[in-house]
């Protein structure tokens, strides 16, 4: 004998087998798409800063936190935010109370890595990677080449080197970062 709700199913077979497609599958592909655009975000950053980055890092000070990637030489992690970091959706949190905790969450994280001298360079879902990460990379390597100058004006850091040399290397790197724009731009 047949339950009733088999019964059911088979009276609204069509349309119930398209619903329940559609609610296994939107998932998997959203989380599919999410995980490429991760990767590509990491790919990015790392031919910009010509370092393998750290996956899935999760350091002491960050109490279990993980960084999506982290760039040791430059101490610049890299987070990539998807939609669930800033709106409220039923696929994604039953209630608002778990979207709180996640921009909680966000919060100290870039409250922590600020107070240990790491650059958090967000991307965010609705970004082109293949522009702001460049954009934000750069100003990331600004500051800190004006940091280093007046260390060195100051003679904090001892060093016997102009900072002609690093006038040398931002011109460089710009040069690169046009190429790299241009070809990601093509793609």
């Amino acid at each position: 004998k047949q339950s009733t709700k088999s019964k059911t199913y088979k009276t609204l077979t069509p349309e119930y087998l398209e619903w329940e497609a559609e609610i296994n599958v939107a998932p998997e592909l959203e989380s599919k798409k999410n995980r490429r655009f991760q990767e590509k975000c990491i790919l990015i950053t790392q031919v910009l800063l010509g370092e393998k980055p750290i996956i899935e890092y999760r350091p002491p000070f960050l109490n279990g936190l993980e960084l999506d990637a982290f760039f040791q030489k430059y101490q610049i992690a890299l987070e990539v935010q998807g939609s669930q970091h800033r709106l409220h959706s039923t696929s994604w949190y039953k209630d608002v109370k778990k979207l709180e905790d996640v921009i909680n969450r966000d919060r100290l994280k870039r409250c922590i890595c600020q107070d240990n001298g790491i650059f958090l360079l967000e991307v965010w879902y609705d970004e082109k990677p293949e522009i702001v990460i460049p954009e934000r990379v750069q100003k990331i390597k600004y500051r800190d080449r004006l940091v280093g100058e007046e260390l060195l004006r100051r003679s904090i850091a001892k060093s016997s080197l102009s900072t002609a040399w690093l006038d040398d290397l931002m011109k460089e790197w710009e040069e690169i970062n046009t190429q790299f724009i241009q070809i990601f731009s093509q793609a």
